[in-house]
């Protein structure tokens, strides 16, 4: 839906006369969802390890996974 939207900007140069000034591309409740899905998004691509270092114990996933396939 947001590429569509996109691409309608891209390709028009002025907004239709059903849009008004006012209209917000993401609400308040949206922004609320959002911001913190892209902070732990960056947060885990800047160190990834914060997740896997701790989903393993003792630091040994290859030993544990080859353990499940046995």
């Amino acid at each position: 839906m947001y590429m569509l939207r996109l691409i309608s900007a891209v390709l028009h140069e002025a907004r239709g006369s059903t849009v008004p000034d006012e209209a917000l591309d993401l609400r308040p409740g949206e922004l609320a969802l959002l911001v913190p899905l892209v902070g732990i998004l960056l947060a885990l691509s800047a160190w990834p390890a914060g997740i896997s270092h701790h989903s393993f114990a003792r630091d040994a996933p290859t030993q544990q996974v080859e353990a499940q396939f046995r």
